[in-house]
C-alpha cells in the first residue's frame, strides 16, 4: 500500500461512525462492508478466502475482519446514501444487524444477493445496489439502441 493511499484510508477511518457504510473500489467493482467500531468491518464475501467479490453464484459468508485486511490495496470511502429514498436506521440497530449475521453462510448472486446488498440492508433495512442498478441500466440502454439500430436497418 502506497504513503498517500495509507493516508487517505485513516482520513476515512477516523471518520467513520458505527453503522456507516464503507466501499472499497477495487477497479472494476467495489466492495462493501459495514463499520461496525474498532476498526472493524463486517461484510459479505464468496467463500474462498482470497475472493471479495465471490462468484457471480455461489456460497457466500458474513465476516467480521479489521479495517485494514478488508481494504488491503484498495481505497475506501464513506458511502452512506441517506436521503429521501434511504433513511438509516439507528447505529445500533445497523450494528447488531451485522453482527448477527457474522459467520452466516447463504446463497451469493452479484445481481440480487452481493455484499452491497448485505451492506445496504444492515444500514436501511433494504437490498439494493446501485452497482447492479447502474450495469443493468446500461445494457437496457445499449440494448434499445442495438434494438432500435436493428429494427430501422429493415
Amino acid at each position: 500500500m502506497s504513503r498517500e493511499l495509507g493516508l487517505h484510508n485513516l482520513q476515512v477511518l477516523d471518520q467513520l461512525e458505527e453503522g456507516d457504510i464503507v466501499k472499497f473500489e477495487r477497479g472494476w467493482f467495489s466492495h462493501y462492508g459495514v463499520y461496525v467500531g474498532n476498526t472493524d468491518i463486517v461484510h459479505l464475501m464468496g467463500d474462498s478466502p482470497n475472493e471479495l467479490l465471490g462468484t457471480s453464484q455461489g456460497i457466500s459468508v458474513v465476516k467480521k475482519e479489521n479495517f485494514w485486511d478488508v481494504a488491503n490495496k484498495s481505497k475506501a470511502f464513506k458511502h452512506n446514501r441517506d436521503g429521501v429514498n434511504f433513511r438509516p436506521s439507528d447505529k445500533k440497530t445497523i450494528v447488531n444487524r451485522a453482527m448477527s449475521r457474522v459467520g452466516d453462510n447463504s446463497d451469493y448472486h452479484v445481481i440480487y444477493k452481493n455484499c452491497e446488498h448485505f451492506a445496504n440492508w444492515c444500514r436501511y433495512d433494504a437490498e439494493d445496489s446501485s452497482q447492479v442498478n447502474v450495469v443493468l441500466t446500461t445494457l437496457a440502454a445499449v440494448g434499445f439502441f442495438i434494438g432500435a439500430k436493428f429494427l430501422g436497418l429493415r
